[in-house]
């Protein structure tokens, strides 16, 4: 094995020059790299000292640095919003000494399949800011479905608008800090007696996301008074594959039975 060399570059510039050679790679919390194959890792690109640590609330539009972890941003966020779907899921997940070395946008690239971050994210219409190959700002949803728009580019950033949403977030683990199985991430928009919008989305599941598009049309718009939880939550159409203990046809229905519960906690609620 080739030795291992660090960088340790001042600029986002200097950052993209690097991960643009073979084998180098950016390091920010370092939680994902024994995920990979360290044969092919020849480089790791330190990104202590670029100012990408940041959190910060503009109008209605929150913006997180790609270095923030997801303590730290878990912090901020339920203190702007008890609601935040970001700062209930990010506090659960993982242990305390993950949370404290886990970044956003480490997460982000590598969107692994327990991840507690992307759905509620691409729930939200998170935008991902990139630098490199691609530059700019691209919907959280785009970058994960397009895999030439993540070639040769560094995750810089994430913003979200800051909605008056309730929030539902629930994961499927054996223990707290176990990885979940699934997670599940409801919001509910409401005015008057009725749901102005739903979205819903469930991790974990074949092709890593899935929107719950009937669920959510099936709720949209409609008086609170007259919501059925049980026979909205049949509405939600999730594919598995064979997990440790679990069939996809277990998973499926505990995916529903959580839709449920979640559906009847979120138009039980007062605003």
């Amino acid at each position: 094995m080739a030795e291992l060399q660090w960088f340790y570059p001042d600029t986002v510039e200097e950052v993209v020059e690097l991960i643009s050679r073979e084998g180098v790679i950016p390091h920010g919390g370092g939680t994902g790299i024994l995920r990979g194959n360290l044969k092919k890792i020849r480089g790791l690109v330190d990104l202590s000292r670029l100012p990408l640590q940041y959190h910060r609330k503009r109008g209605d539009m929150v913006k997180l640095g790609a270095c923030t972890t997801f303590a730290d941003a878990a912090a901020y966020l339920g203190g702007l919003d008890r609601e935040c779907i970001l700062a209930k899921a990010l506090g659960s997940a993982a242990s305390t000494p993950l949370r404290n070395r886990i970044t956003m946008g480490g997460s982000t690239a590598l969107f692994p399949v327990w991840s507690d971050l992307m759905g509620p994210l691409i729930a939200l219409g998170a935008e991902v800011e990139l630098a490199g190959t691609n530059s700019g700002l691209f919907p959280v949803v785009r970058y994960v479905d397009e895999k030439e728009l993540r070639r040769g580019a560094l995750i810089t950033g994430l913003r979200f608008r800051m909605d008056s949403w309730t929030s539902f977030y629930y994961r499927e683990t054996r223990t707290f800090s176990d990885h979940p199985a699934f997670t599940l991430t409801l919001l509910c928009r409401k005015e008057g007696g009725r749901i102005a919008e739903f979205r819903a989305l469930a991790t974990g599941c074949t092709g890593r996301y899935r929107r719950l598009a009937q669920v959510e049309e099936a709720l949209s718009g409609v008086e609170l008074e007259s919501v059925d939880p049980k026979e909205v939550a049949r509405a939600a159409d999730v594919g598995f594959a064979a997990k440790k203990f679990m069939s996809p046809d277990y998973l499926k229905h505990l995916v529903s039975v959580q839709v449920e519960r979640g559906i009847a906690e979120l138009v039980g609620r007062q605003q």
